[in-house]
């Protein structure tokens, strides 16, 4: 049978009302029933202080509605709940002792007669339906871009008049603007007259002192340079170059190094 097809539906409403009812045949009832409708129950029940393991009846009234809402009816409610006639209870009994023949008339005696009336949803199943929560949900207002930060400058009134400033100019003497001539510039290891033997000076460090103290008149001829960046400076020296500590000179300029100096430390 189709599903969808009946509007109202009735389980067990006529004598001797013994039926109880499986969460199988609830579930085959939903199916067949449209949108809004209507299902009514009756079953015998007992309450949940005098349950015991009387098959078939194994559930209380509570127990039915909460078999219907898992089932998926809505609007599940008691309509209304009866002490059975001495008929009803008799038929009952019989029903009961099919399957428990020692279930007697007084383990019965607090049996009742409950009419439930359930209602199907307004949807059909696997249905979907937007969320209340995604409908109510206010739109953010996106965050303003924050501002640039303007630059950080300095002006000689930011300090007010209490603040004296230097001017650089004024740090500079006449001396300090004059320009050195070559003699100024020369090593003091220097001869002072033409032709003269040189002499290492106080702070020497050309290595004409080292030769002096080990005695010997003429320096080591200058080692080839392997990288060819020897006379930029010791920034760019590799760590055993023999003229690291020594200022920068020109490009093939001849250096005089001493036997120390040609040694590496390491």
């Amino acid at each position: 049978m189709s599903a969808s097809t009946f509007d109202v539906a009735f389980l067990g409403t006529m004598a001797p009302y013994t039926c109880v009812h499986t969460t199988e045949q609830f579930a085959e009832i939903f199916r067949l029933l449209g949108q809004t409708s209507t299902l009514r129950v009756c079953e015998p029940v007992l309450p949940s202080t005098a349950m015991k393991v009387f098959s078939p009846l194994q559930r209380s009234g509570d127990d039915l509605v909460t078999t219907l809402k898992l089932t998926g009816f809505v609007n599940v409610n008691v309509e209304e709940t009866v002490s059975p006639t001495d008929a009803q209870r008799e038929a009952i009994l019989q029903h009961v002792q099919k399957n428990r023949p020692d279930v007697t008339e007084e383990k019965l005696r607090e049996l009742k007669l409950v009419t439930v009336v359930a209602v199907t949803p307004d949807f059909d199943v696997l249905e979907s339906a937007p969320l209340p929560m995604a409908l109510n949900r206010k739109k953010k207002t996106p965050a303003a871009a924050p501002s640039k930060p303007s630059v950080w400058t300095v002006a000689a009134t930011d300090f007010g008049d209490d603040m004296d400033l230097v001017d650089e100019d004024d740090l500079l003497d006449d001396s300090d603007k004059v320009k050195p001539d070559a003699a100024a510039l020369s090593s003091g290891c220097a001869p002072a007259e033409p032709g003269a033997k040189k002499r290492a000076c106080k702070d020497c460090s050309c290595g004409l002192k080292e030769m002096e103290a080990s005695g010997k008149d003429e320096f080591e001829a200058a080692p080839e340079s392997s990288c060819g960046s020897c006379y930029l400076g010791d920034a760019f020296r590799c760590g055993t170059c023999p003229y690291l500590g020594m200022p920068a000179f020109e490009s093939g300029q001849k250096v005089a190094l001493t036997t120390r100096q040609l040694k590496a430390d390491l």
